[in-house]
């Protein structure tokens, strides 16, 4: 069977997922999908659309009188991984805010694992002590972190969410949620997966960590396979880290030598399963796909030994946050989305060098190509 591997490049301004009116193979309209998560979180898609414009843009200089102090951004996130993104965001961030002209300095605290949730509640105290003008927060989970948004609010400092777009209910408080959907991206990679293996098979799931995220992906991803004969044979959660996922999935082929694919909800997930299934002489037997397209993965998909990834064009949520800064400080809130979701390509070993070329050009336009 053919896989769907329609390219869409800088065409964010114009869709979210796939392109205007797309309907999926088993009938998912993904962007009617992303317009009704949009409208439930009291985002306006034709202010959504025009801030997707200025993102995909070249950046523009600060709108009137420079401030006279540098601004200084408390940045915190789960890990700090070219592989989980995390760095990425902060460096298509630095590049972007460059391009305004406003004096920033960034503090930069990560938290070592997805559950050291006290940890960052004490970056988040640190930066609040320390009189910080802006917090950009990658949550370990969500709700996890409710204590410390609500220490930032009080504190009446601006505060914008990565990594989420369905906001806490009652949240009116927060400046933006920014993220690539992770039901939508679930719902495409299930369509890819209900594709490959023609309706059917067994699954290991390599889960990332409790909570909305890892449900939201591995959700749209069933609301697709549960039309079909699939059967998850062994699920376990990795955390994000690579070595864990390593012997994860070892582990999992060992006990169901049956496995027909092994599914990672993030890149990190699926990046620790490959060599695995090297070790055990399972490459190219075994299909193995990841969540996030980074470059590492599309190499990998280049040289067979990695199957397919939904792909993020990752240097967006970076720029959408610089943005958000920019425009906050303008005067201009009124133009902020509450919450941005970019976009996603699907990507897979059947794509030429240069799709993968294209496609990379623009995704990691100011984070780079390593």
């Amino acid at each position: 069977m053919k896989l769907r591997t329609a390219l869409k490049l800088t065409t964010i301004a114009a869709s979210f997922a796939l392109g205007a009116g797309t309907v999926s193979a088993e009938g998912v309209d993904i962007d009617a999908l992303v317009a009704e998560i949009l409208a439930g979180q009291n985002t306006d898609l034709a202010l959504h659309q025009a801030y997707a414009e200025a993102v995909s843009a070249p950046g523009t200089p600060f709108q009137g009188t420079l401030p006279d102090k540098t601004i200084h951004i408390g940045w915190t996130s789960p890990g700090f991984d070219l592989s989980d993104a995390w760095e990425r965001y902060y460096l298509a961030f630095s590049a972007r805010m460059e391009e305004t002209g406003i004096p920033f300095e960034i503090n930069l605290q990560a938290a070592s694992s997805h559950d050291a949730h006290d940890q960052q509640l004490a970056h988040i105290e640190a930066f609040i002590s320390q009189g910080v003008d802006y917090i950009v927060m990658g949550p370990t989970e969500l709700e996890a972190q409710i204590p410390s948004y609500n220490a930032i609010h009080e504190a009446g400092i601006p505060l914008i969410i990565t990594n989420y777009v369905r906001r806490l209910p009652g949240d009116d408080k927060t400046l933006m949620y920014t993220a690539f959907d992770h039901e939508v991206g679930g719902v495409m990679t299930g369509e890819w997966i209900f594709d490959r293996l023609e309706g059917k098979g067994k699954i290991g799931l390599m889960r990332v960590l409790p909570g909305d995220m890892d449900d939201q992906r591995f959700g749209g991803a069933w609301s697709v396979l549960e039309n079909g004969d699939f059967e998850i044979v062994a699920e376990e959660f990795t955390f994000a880290d690579r070595q864990l996922s390593f012997q994860i999935a070892e582990n999992m082929m060992t006990a169901h030598p049956d496995i027909d694919l092994l599914f990672g909800l993030c890149s990190a997930c699926a990046l620790g399963g490959v060599p695995a299934l090297e070790a055990m002489g399972l490459t190219g037997t075994v299909d193995i796909i990841g969540f996030g397209g980074i470059p590492e993965e599309t190499a990998l998909m280049q040289n067979g030994t990695f199957s397919g990834s939904v792909f993020r064009q990752i240097d967006d949520l970076g720029v959408a946050i610089a943005e958000a800064v920019k425009r906050h400080m303008e005067g201009r809130a009124e133009e902020i989305p509450a919450v941005f979701t970019g976009a996603y390509v699907m990507m897979d070993d059947t794509w030429e060098a240069e799709q993968f070329d294209a496609v990379n050009e623009y995704a990691v336009r100011y984070s780079g190509h390593n």
